[in-house]
């Protein structure tokens, strides 16, 4: 996985060279892809300010109804930004929720909302906090308001003796809306 700031945050012009974390720079652009199918990664994508919209790493993305691109990054001061289609960054929102690694956007009764999967891994600004924890699952509306935690296995009573940890990495909603929850 490949964090943000491969993708263009903070690194300049689309024309200059990103750079891994590691120092070593990309070319302008990167294609990968499999089974005969190609990506072109834009790493002018992005327009934010990373001393505004800092991030760490990301994982996973969603697009709402209303064209909006959902970007669920690991960094304390923020859990989401929010894009237009151009890259043009809205928002960013979520100080306090950790561990983002997956995200879903549903809608029920005609409202849309964000699922936060906080894995149980956490970085601090410095880097990975040493004493990973149970994850949890947060949902929240689109402008960022919380809505509720969704109960952990261990909380529900169901779980073997020992067995503390709760990692949820990736969500999805059925139409008839049933949260399914990938821990792992």
């Amino acid at each position: 996985m490949f964090s943000l700031s491969h993708f263009g945050f903070g690194h300049g012009s689309a024309g200059e060279h990103a750079h891994h974390s590691d120092g070593m720079a990309f070319a302008d652009s990167l294609t990968f892809g499999h089974n005969g199918l190609r990506y072109k990664v834009d790493l002018g994508w992005a327009k934010a300010d990373p001393v505004v919209a800092p991030v760490i790493n990301s994982h996973a993305l969603a697009e709402g109804r209303d064209g909006l691109i959902y970007v669920i990054t690991d960094h304390p001061k923020n859990a989401f930004f929010v894009f237009k289609k151009d890259g043009t960054f809205v928002r960013s929102f979520g100080e306090g929720l950790v561990g983002g690694h997956g995200i879903e956007v549903f809608e029920k009764d005609g409202e849309e909302y964000l699922i936060h999967d906080d894995c149980g891994c956490h970085f601090e600004a410095e880097g990975w906090n040493a004493h990973p924890s149970n994850g949890r699952v947060t949902i929240l509306k689109t402008d960022g308001t919380f809505v509720r935690h969704l109960p952990t296995p261990f909380e529900m009573g169901i779980g073997e003796a020992g067995d503390k940890r709760f990692m949820p990495c990736d969500v999805a909603v059925t139409p008839q809306g049933t949260i399914l929850i990938a821990d792992g």
